[in-house]
């Protein structure tokens, strides 16, 4: 029953001509990859016995009977192991001037390198990181005080497949792996698929849109932070007392960092990228639908903002703003006029974002269609020979669709160029949809067929070996286009789908996520995780994005949305509308005092995105951030390292439990100072949050810098910091830190400007929290 109501929904949303169209496409698939060659398997394989070991000028080479071994060191605390040749080949990882820092050492022995034998092998001792390998292959991980961070067991290859075991104690939490819905990741099998789960998913839905091969493993010691450095089909087993990655293809190298949390995902964001921080606006709430099917509709509920005195940021189109669902374009109907309308929004300080599709029509009257093919940018099948045949066909909204090969340098500039048409009509954000790549299909995979050919630098490959970074790709695309088109501004997309070092490009949202009070709390756990993953801007569809939800979970979702970092109300076109008004005057009070404390806060969420874009620390940290051994919790989180927020996500809760981290917290909103575990009446405005005693968070009033400062306690070292600049471009920011200290019984704020840069604010004043008077010198 199930999947009949699932083809039934599906059918629903696509129309019955996709439907019809969809069948054909799953029997042109099959029918395809019957005749493409399967993964060739071998007898099982392992490295064999040692032979030796030497320092080179990259790093260490250990040679074994049937594989080698090569280690290196990107930075302290911080290793990159391939076999066979692995770290040689082409990363859509690995950002290319850090593997070229890989290669640059300046010596052929470098001092910081040693290699010691041992009764069993090697030690290998690195800045930070030292490896133990046995004269079975088998790889154990040390950080500089001798403890054990990891230990993986020699790994075996049937063919071009592999598998690599990592032993877990009883103690560890496993946490990341792109956009899971859940936290602690233990006890289930992950695939590392990027896959539209069709429809709506829940918690419990696997694969999702984002499926990177990037973890984190807690104990009370910090972490062991790991990228499996493979965009192949692969799964991520940890159903027993291990960790097991197998993959289908595909290279043989992870880059592993061992520290705190923090130093792990400062280090993996230096190898991969550092994420692009968002223009200022993007932090304030955005309003969407599927459905917004004309200009009028778009100015009308901005008006409604304005009318009832709410703030917002940016209105977002979806297909609907399309000329029969074709991208780059405005509709016929409705739209004539999309300049006029970017200039309305303008006037109150409003930005336009379009949803843009990673599919083409296919329609010889369709410009860009014409364009792509003349320019050989899209996907292809192969022939008979396996040679470059017929352009890829799939289906999705305008019918008949191609596909751009983003894999291909010459496609992405082509894509790029392509985007002048929003930008020269001052479109502002760009969101990027079906992706993973998503076609319609009535059975089985609704993606690609695997033989599909895409053009590497590094040759020519097939769908398997590309499939996971198509969307990292167009995201690299459209990012590199944005630059060349107006190299002043900072590219504002975010994207369904991704890989590892998407950050570099921009963020993520939820997709289509179910309407349901398990789905709230997984928008937590995805957010925790995507941190986790290197991508710190991400937000949710408030309130489920295909069903209709009780006012009361649509207020939590909001006010929890409005504690993440990207901050969007959005929903399928066939339901009632949700702007923050049409649920009544007594959920609009609490929805607008979510709103109001959001842009409030926009000083502290901008230092938050700026100091994300310097360490790639995320903006939503879970508690293990501050104390691992609360590294299984998930139902309250940090922003930065001085708000503590519990958000209400139970149905009907009207008390929560808020287990405070060490030291002294004052309510946000009261003033109130609590330690320890506190239990908390919640009524429907509510969703309680701390800061932490002797923190200094920059917020605004009226154009005002307002520091709010909670009184210091004796445990506490007090202080806090601003990063600002003009809110976009890419000066170095303004900074200035914070100390606070009592004199003749008053609290004064200190000031220190670390770097002179664009300061939007007028006056600066202080209180505490609670509203009590602070003096600012």
């Amino acid at each position: 029953m199930e999947g009949i109501r699932g083809l039934l929904h599906s059918a629903k949303l696509i129309g019955p001509a996709n439907s019809l169209r969809a069948v054909r496409f799953a029997r042109r698939r099959d029918g395809v990859d019957r005749r493409l060659a399967p993964v060739p398997r071998t007898p099982r394989r392992t490295p064999g016995r040692l032979r030796e070991a030497r320092v080179t000028a990259t790093g260490t080479v250990i040679d074994f009977e049937d594989a080698r071994l090569e280690v290196r060191f990107p930075r302290a605390g911080q290793v990159s192991l391939g076999w066979d040749g692995a770290l040689d080949e082409p990363s859509y990882a690995v950002l290319a001037e850090a593997a070229t820092d890989l290669l640059d050492l300046p010596s052929p022995e470098p001092p910081s390198v040693k290699l010691l034998e041992t009764d069993d092998g090697w030690r290998v001792i690195g800045p930070g990181i030292t490896l133990e390998v046995t004269a079975a292959g088998a790889v154990t991980f040390l950080d500089d005080d001798g403890r054990v961070r990891r230990s993986d067991e020699s790994p075996a290859w049937d063919g071009a497949g592999w598998t690599l075991r990592t032993r877990l104690t009883e103690d560890n939490t496993v946490h990341g792996l792109g956009g899971r819905a859940q936290w602690d990741l233990r006890g289930r099998r992950y695939s590392c698929w990027n896959t539209d789960p069709g429809g709506a998913w829940l918690p419990e839905d696997d694969p999702l849109y984002v499926t990177t091969p990037v973890y984190a493993v807690l104990d009370d010691h910090g972490a062991a932070h790991c990228l499996v450095d493979n965009p192949c089909p692969g799964t991520v087993d940890l159903t027993r007392d291990e960790l097991v990655a197998s993959f289908e293809s595909g290279p043989l190298r992870i880059h592993v960092s061992v520290g705190s949390l923090p130093e792990t995902l400062d280090a993996y964001t230096a190898l991969t990228g550092r994420p692009t921080p968002p223009p200022r606006w993007a932090l304030g709430y955005h309003q969407a639908r599927w459905g917004y099917n004309s200009a009028h509709a778009v100015r009308e509920v901005a008006q409604g903002f304005r009318d009832r005195g709410l703030p917002l940021s940016a209105m977002h189109v979806d297909i609907d703003h399309m000329e029969r669902f074709r991208n780059f374009s405005f509709g016929e109907q409705g739209w004539a006029d999309p300049a006029g309308l970017v200039d309305n929004l303008a006037a109150d300080d409003v930005r336009l974002v379009v949803i843009v599709d990673a599919g083409l029509a296919r329609d010889d009257s369709y410009p860009i269609y014409r364009e792509a093919v003349a320019g050989n940018h899209l996907c292809r099948l192969p022939d008979r020979t396996g040679d470059d045949g017929p352009v890829l066909e799939g289906v999705v909204w305008p019918g008949r669709t191609v596909f751009p090969d983003f894999a291909h340098p010459a496609a992405r500039r082509w894509w790029g160029e392509q985007l002048a048409f929003y930008t020269d009509l001052g479109v502002a954000g760009f969101w990027h949809d079906m992706n993973e790549p998503s076609c319609f299909a009535a059975w089985g995979d609704p993606t690609f067929p695997l033989a599909v050919r895409h053009r590497t630098d590094a040759g020519v490959v097939d769908h398997r070996k590309l499939h996971n970074v198509y969307g990292q790709q167009m995201c690299r695309a459209s990012y590199d286009g944005l630059r060349r088109l107006q190299p002043d501004r900072r590219p504002f997309l975010f994207s369904r789908s991704g890989w590892a070092g998407s950050q570099r490009y921009g963020g993520h949202w939820s997709g289509d996520v179910e309407t349901a009070w398990s789905a709230l709390s997984g928008s937590l756990d995805q957010c925790l995780g995507f941190g986790i993953s290197g991508v710190g801007y991400y937000g949710p569809d408030i309130g489920g994005f295909t069903g209709e939800p009780s006012p009361e979970l649509f207020t939590r979702w909001f006010q929890l949305a409005s504690f993440l970092p990207f901050f969007r109300t959005h929903c399928a076109w066939h339901l009632p509308r949700r702007e923050p008004w049409e649920w009544g005057e007594e959920v609009l009070s609490h929805l607008r005092g979510a709103l109001e404390r959001r842009y409030r806060l926009l000083p502290f969420w901008y230092t938050l995105a700026l100091e994300n874009a310097r360490t790639g620390a995320p903006y939503v940290r879970p508690i293990a951030w501050c104390d691992p051994s609360r590294r299984t919790e998930s139902n309250a989180f940090l922003l930065g390292d001085d708000v503590l927020v519990a958000p209400v996500l139970e149905e009907r809760a009207r008390s929560i439990t808020v287990r405070l981290p060490a030291g002294t917290w004052s309510h946000g909103e009261t003033g109130e100072r609590f330690s320890g575990r506190i239990d908390l009446a919640v009524g429907p405005s509510d969703t309680p949050w701390f800061v932490r005693a002797g923190a200094i968070i920059p917020t605004e009033d009226d154009g005002d810098l307002v520091l709010l400062v909670a009184p210091p306690d004796d445990e506490t070292p007090p202080g806090g910091h601003l990063l600002t600049d003009a809110g976009d471009g890419w000066d170095e920011p303004h900074h200035e830190r914070y100390r606070v200290a009592e004199a003749d019984g008053a609290l004064v704020v200190t000031r220190e400007v670390i770097h002179q840069g664009d300061f939007p604010f007028g006056g600066v004043t202080a209180m505490t929290v609670g509203g009590g008077q602070v003096h600012v010198s």
